[in-house]
């Protein structure tokens, strides 16, 4: 009977974590004709792309592909303008060779919230700080 229990809890676990599974690939933002793109290389050849572009509502896009000695990174980014030129909200989505890449950023009422996959919080916000991300496309540094 214990066995039961215990086989029954990990299959319950492992079944949980496929359910909250990164995003594919497939369903990450695709860039438009007119994007900026750059590659990504070293000497040992081509790694991956990456695109940075602003979408119709004023939003700043990145879109990012790169295998790296077969570890594989995809991901994509929007970020919202707010006042001064800062971000008032960012959402990343996708996967590293770490896992789900998730991660997002807000401000509301002068307050900032935040969640990546190594921290999560919240602070008074006053327009002059800056969220830096834990991954997503290099467009999340531009």
């Amino acid at each position: 009977m214990r066995t039961h229990f215990f086989v029954t809890g990990w299959l319950f676990i492992i079944f949980s974590s496929v359910s909250l599974a990164e995003v594919p690939a497939a369903d990450l933002y695709t860039p438009p004709s007119d994007a900026r793109h750059f590659i990504i290389e070293s000497t040992g050849g081509k790694h991956g792309d990456s695109w940075s572009w602003v979408a119709a509502d004023g939003s700043r896009m990145g879109r990012e592909s790169m295998n790296i000695r077969g570890q594989v990174w995809e991901m994509d980014c929007k970020g919202t303008p707010g006042t001064e030129g800062m971000p008032s909200a960012m959402a990343i989505c996708g996967f590293t060779p770490q896992g789900d890449a998730t991660e997002s950023f807000s401000t509301a009422s002068g307050r900032a919230q935040w969640r990546s996959p190594v921290d999560a919080g919240g602070a008074a916000y006053s327009g002059h700080a800056f969220y830096v991300a834990q991954n997503g496309p290099f467009d999340t540094n531009a």
